[in-house]
């Protein structure tokens, strides 16, 4: 199931369980985190966060411009993948905490 995130305090919510998820979990994204929410924030129609049990999870899907995107923690290469369309999509970029911020937003220029 999905959570519609249309308001500051929803957002805020979701991004302090992921920044606490990762800094036990995924340290290798942690510093990463907020840039790319940033971004999510910046250029996104609409976004939505999974849910489990009431409680949303480490993946969004948003949209840009009628195209849809998943943010997926990738747990095998410990990292945060932007996949088309779905969690199963095809991945376009991987992102830790070493990516490239100027990258980052060259990737959200082309969405």
């Amino acid at each position: 199931m999905a959570l519609n995130i249309d308001s500051i305090e929803l957002l805020k919510q979701h991004v302090a369980g992921v920044m606490e998820r990762a800094d036990h979990h995924a340290k290798s994204v942690y510093k990463i985190v907020l840039p790319l929410i940033g971004l999510v924030v910046w250029k996104a129609d609409n976004i939505q966060a999974r849910t489990n049990q009431g409680e949303t999870a480490n993946m969004i899907w948003f949209e840009v411009v009628n195209k849809r995107y998943a943010l997926v923690f990738n747990h095998i290469k410990r990292k945060i993948e932007i996949r088309e369309k779905s969690q199963q999509g095809k991945s376009i970029i991987e992102i830790d905490n070493d990516t490239n911020l100027g990258e980052l937003i060259d990737i959200f220029n082309t969405l």
